[in-house]
């Protein structure tokens, strides 16, 4: 698991330093510095080279586009970016160096690491061990390209999660379980489920036997209630479908492209978060897209669900129901609260540069503190109204 991340001179983040846990949640106003802790992840990750090492920093590739070198440089950096890494009890330390003496190292879209360092596991594992999936997903479509599986770096989604019903159509075909799923872990979801809703799903958990293909139709029906999913891959036309079917309808499925976007944005975390295997990695920006606020706290307690589980979880979000959701797992025991890091973020325009202040969350999903901007404009709002 990756415990502490330090960055230094990467856009406005000077001097950053994130405790981490097994789910991280990342808050605060737009271009505050949030999205710059999630690209300085994807960038060490695209630019894994031979042998695990990173020899330099690539700015362009699959994961992030960064421009170049003058783009990503803080004023006050140096000519330098900086980025430690604690992970499974070694310390990752990386300098990335511009030549300034080069009439184009501004320009640069690759940065020399010297000396060149090994990348950590947590960031270089592929297929189900690594899941990336951006904020702008893919919507609803009438048909969908087939996976790679281990070929792409965001993982086996893709990083769009275009690859959704290919991936959900062969954990179908070959009936994969959620790694390490066992009574333990299904008592924790049928807990979660009966407090939230006061309904016992027991007998919906146990009937999927730990399916990723079945687990992933009973929570997105818990998430977005009376929804289901229906996939198949079409080998020999190259191309995988989708359909859905909405309650007890007499129809028996719809096409994604007659339902609006908040299930084609939500399938993917969801199938991604459960495909992934223990002591995985899962990046998504923006869960709460398209979604309605009670879907958005299922979502957030689905989430610490799946971070209880052995996973470790990075998400990026303005939803304070997907925050309050979190907060209700935790008062439901069905994660521990310093398994929860809460990163409130701001921008000193002072000083140019981005403030990360971290909240404690305690057993009972209480904050330790609400700074200003954390999720008060409801009351700002009411307090004029």
């Amino acid at each position: 698991m990756l415990k502490r991340l330090d960055i230094n001179g990467y856009k406005s983040l000077v001097n950053i330093s994130l405790e981490l846990a097994s789910l991280n949640v990342l808050v605060g106003a737009n271009a505050s510095g949030k999205s710059s802790v999630l690209q300085s992840l994807l960038l060490l990750r695209q630019s894994e080279g031979a042998g695990g090492y990173i020899e330099r920093l690539a700015l362009g590739g699959p994961l992030y586009e960064a421009g170049t070198a003058r783009d990503i440089l803080h004023p006050k950096s140096g000519y330098q970016v900086k980025m430690r890494l604690d992970a499974s009890g070694r310390t990752y330390r990386y300098a990335f160096n511009v030549n300034r003496d080069a009439s184009d190292g501004l320009s640069q879209r690759e940065i020399r690491c010297e000396p060149r360092r090994k990348a950590p596991t947590e960031l270089t594992r592929r297929g189900h061990g690594f899941v990336y999936l951006n904020a702008e997903r893919l919507g609803p479509r009438t048909s969908y390209s087939l996976s790679g599986e281990d070929k792409d770096p965001a993982g086996a989604f893709g990083k769009h999660g275009e690859y959704t019903p290919s991936v959900l159509a062969k954990a179908q075909a070959t009936e994969i379980k959620f790694d390490g799923w066992d009574d333990d872990v299904a008592g924790r979801w049928v807990s979660a489920a009966l407090q939230a809703d006061n309904f016992d799903r027991s007998e919906d958990f146990k009937n999927t036997q730990g399916r990723v293909d079945l687990l992933t139709n009973v929570l997105l029906s818990w998430i977005i209630p009376g929804s289901r999913f229906e996939c198949q891959e079409l080998v020999l036309q190259d191309l995988a479908t989708l359909s859905y079917q909405i309650g007890s309808s007499i129809r028996s499925s719809v096409r994604p492209t007659h339902i609006g976007f908040g299930l084609s944005y939500t399938l993917p975390i969801i199938a991604g978060a459960l495909s992934l295997n223990r002591n995985g990695v899962m990046i998504v920006e923006n869960p709460e897209a398209h979604l309605h606020p009670f879907s958005q706290s299922r979502l957030g307690m689905f989430l610490a669900m799946i971070a209880a589980a052995g996973r470790q979880i990075f998400i990026e979000t303005h939803s304070d129901h997907v925050v309050n959701g979190i907060r209700l797992a935790t008062k439901f025991g069905v994660v521990q609260a310093n398994e929860i890091f809460l990163n409130h973020f701001t921008y000193d325009f002072r000083e140019e540069c981005t403030v990360a202040d971290q909240i404690r969350m305690d057993q009972k999903g209480k904050v330790s503190s609400w700074p200003r901007g954390f999720f008060d404009q409801i009351e700002s709002d009411l307090s004029k109204l």
